[in-house]
């Protein structure tokens, strides 16, 4: 019987993660659309971990919100179509913390099963980087195929040129870049329990290849958010210093030597001064910036202002972007004020507030990794919605994953002979 729950656990895990990572790219191969499976395997593992976390305060505090984001689905002020979308949008993200909390369960098989089938999710991110540069990108039908898809809808914003990633166009929210900066540090988080590091090097090697040349400052930012709050402390030991030092010394050589060609190539120019724009928090020189708070941020505080009870999530949800009376707020606080007022994004912040104190008690190293994610999709969530979607996905996933860790243990003395006692933090 054991054996039997344990094969059903590995493949379960297995589909889930081969569907999260690929649905989209193999769906663009065949013609077909795959995401179906994808959400069909979601189900069944939510279920599978539902039966086991259904009591756990979080998850219920979790499906709580859940149930209030579904009744908005049907608000009668707008398209019902639309509304049914933050299903996919908002709410299948959101259940994905418990599906995070069973992988802690099943360490083993979720880590090697996800270092395994990311190599090849990463290696051919660089393929298409290579295709891209070289002018040879027609190497890859189905991409361009999509490409001129997309365009024939009506997308204008694809960024340096036609470059695409497994969920659609390179620009500053695709989920892509940002499983590219969170998972590499996600494996090296659980280094110990993979069986074949060679892997995982080659993986974390074609990860930092990857973002530093697709020079898209949002991933890359939050890639040094959770490295610099998750290694802080080592980094100051100064064997690790000088190895930083060494590093970004390197890194900005690098840049300097190249730099006509960054400012000075079509494809580079755009990307590299949004890059520097973002490091050094340079947003008044920022055309991307200016527009939204001049446009879009603008519209939506004017509507936030009014309506403190939103005015439904099937305005705001992104794949409800076709549909006529849609706003695209690009900051993904303002979206859950607009889509469920004021209660909806008060809600949120207290179940991120729940997840920070479960985080705040568990070992320092997932600890500070929790903080780290945390942080860097809160500061992207100012100006795109990582909390939708694919990359909602891995967040939720992600701190479910954290908080289902074991509480750290301290030392606690129990009488004057140093007699010592595993005490649990509370």
């Amino acid at each position: 019987m054991r054996i039997k729950i344990i094969i059903i656990n590995n493949m379960l895990i297995f589909i889930f993660l081969f569907f999260l990572l690929y649905s989209n790219f193999i769906s663009r191969i065949i013609g077909y659309n795959l995401n179906a499976l994808f959400y069909l395997s979601f189900l069944l593992l939510l279920i599978y971990s539902l039966r086991k976390y259904f009591l756990n305060k979080i998850i219920i505090f979790q499906l709580f919100i859940v149930l209030f984001f579904a009744i908005y689905i049907f608000d009668t002020s707008f398209d019902f179509s639309a509304n049914l979308l933050t299903i996919k949008d908002f709410i299948v993200p959101l259940l994905c913390l418990g599906i995070g909390m069973f992988f802690t369960e099943n360490k083993l098989t979720a880590i090697n099963y996800l270092n395994i089938l990311y190599l090849f999710f990463i290696a051919y991110g660089i393929i298409q980087e290579v295709c891209f540069y070289t002018g040879y990108f027609y190497f890859l039908p189905w991409d361009v195929n999509y490409s001129e898809l997309c365009i024939a809808n009506g997308v204008v914003n694809i960024y340096q040129g036609n470059l695409l990633r497994f969920f659609g166009m390179m620009n500053s929210s695709i989920e892509y870049q940002v499983f590219v900066s969170m998972i590499p540090l996600f494996l090296l988080l659980n280094y110990n329990v993979i069986v074949n590091k060679r892997i995982f090097i080659i993986n974390f090697i074609l990860s930092i290849l990857f973002l530093t040349f697709s020079f898209e400052r949002s991933p890359i930012i939050m890639f040094l958010i959770v490295l610099i709050i998750w290694k802080f402390k080592d980094v100051l030991k100064f064997k690790n210093f000088i190895i930083v030092c060494f590093m970004v010394l390197t890194i900005f050589t690098f840049i300097n030597y190249n730099i006509d060609f960054l400012l000075n190539n079509e494809y580079t120019k755009y990307a590299y001064q949004r890059l520097i724009n973002g490091l050094f928090l340079k947003y008044n020189e920022d055309a991307a910036i200016l527009e939204r708070n001049n446009l879009q941020w603008k519209i939506s505080k004017d509507i936030a202002t009014k309506e403190f009870f939103g005015i439904g999530p099937g305005r705001i949800t992104p794949s409800a972007s076709e549909y006529k009376g849609y706003i695209g707020p690009h900051n993904n606080f303002l979206a859950f004020y607009l889509a469920y007022g004021i209660v909806g994004l008060i809600l949120f912040l207290i179940f991120i507030l729940f997840i920070i104190m479960r985080l705040s008690k568990i070992k320092n190293n997932f600890k500070l990794f929790g903080y780290g994610i945390i942080v860097s999709f809160f500061a992207m969530a100012m100006f795109n919605m990582p909390f939708s979607g694919k990359q909602g996905i891995i967040f939720y996933m992600l701190l479910g994953y954290l908080i289902n860790e074991p509480l750290s243990q301290t030392i606690v003395p129990l009488s004057s002979k140093s007699t010592l006692k595993l005490k649990e933090s509370m």
